[in-house]
């Protein structure tokens, strides 16, 4: 029923917004069988967001009334109500910092979270210079909202784990064979092929971004740990890869992109 409603298969909980009698409401929606300490810890800094007048204009945006014009929203609106949505995290995030500082596991999360979620900013502020073109990230019928993600801490996050990243390292993996196969595949395809050059810094990074996505989405990544090899076989360094995410908390691939 959660994924239904909320077209979500990642999340153990999400604050829904709406406008009451007396101003703005929010309401917790928890996934049977998730997490309920964590996604309330996360919700519950969401919560105090809702009384915080500083964040009332980021809030009003990511109400079920605001939302519910989503798909009848221009391209600008749709990136300025998803900049709010990350703004609101990216808060919600130093409000947990601020209560719960002193547990390192909390800290780390939250500092893998933001950094991911400033990248995300990014993203929208480069897509408002054009807002022409729809980025592919920005899903037309899907509006963001405020989710806490499901912990993924107890899988395999070593590179050679299957399990975790599907065929991510596999087939897109650093290593000289890998680069004469996707070299071979896109000469007979004619489309360019991702591989990542550092698989450990790699894995790193996917690991720190999981708990922020819950959908195939393109994403920027560090320089350095990824290039794309070309039908003419060159090949050209990487600043952006696609993720797709599994509901358990682990990714189906993911492979650099040019953007």
């Amino acid at each position: 029923a959660f994924s239904q409603q909320f077209r979500d298969e990642t999340a153990d909980a999400v604050t829904v917004i709406r406008q009451g009698e007396n101003g703005l409401e929010a309401e917790v929606f928890v996934r049977q069988g998730g997490d309920p300490r964590k996604a309330l810890t996360e919700e519950a800094a969401h919560l105090e967001q809702i009384a915080d007048e500083r964040l009332a204009g980021q809030v009003g945006k990511l109400s079920e009334e605001n939302l519910a014009r989503w798909s009848e929203m221009d391209v600008p609106e749709q990136l300025d109500v998803y900049r709010a949505m990350l703004e609101l995290e990216i808060d919600a995030q130093r409000r947990i910092l601020a209560k719960y500082g002193d547990d390192p596991q909390v800290v780390a999360q939250a500092q893998n979270t933001i950094t991911e979620l400033d990248l995300r900013l990014q993203q929208v502020d480069e897509a408002r210079q054009d807002p022409s073109v729809r980025p592919d990230w920005l899903d037309p019928d899907r509006p963001p909202r405020l989710f806490s993600k499901k912990d993924a801490g107890g899988l395999n996050w070593s590179p050679k784990s299957v399990k975790t990243f599907g065929h991510t390292f596999n087939r897109h993996g650093a290593g000289n064979k890998n680069t004469e196969n996707l070299r071979g595949r896109a000469a007979s395809t004619g489309e360019a092929q991702g591989q990542w050059t550092d698989n450990v810094a790699a894995a790193d990074f996917l690991r720190s971004i999981r708990s922020t996505i819950s959908a195939p989405t393109t994403v920027r990544i560090p320089p350095g740990i990824g290039q794309v090899i070309n039908p003419d076989g060159s090949i050209v360094p990487a600043d952006w890869a696609t993720v797709v995410p599994r509901p358990d908390g682990g990714y189906r691939t993911a492979y650099p992109v040019l953007n």
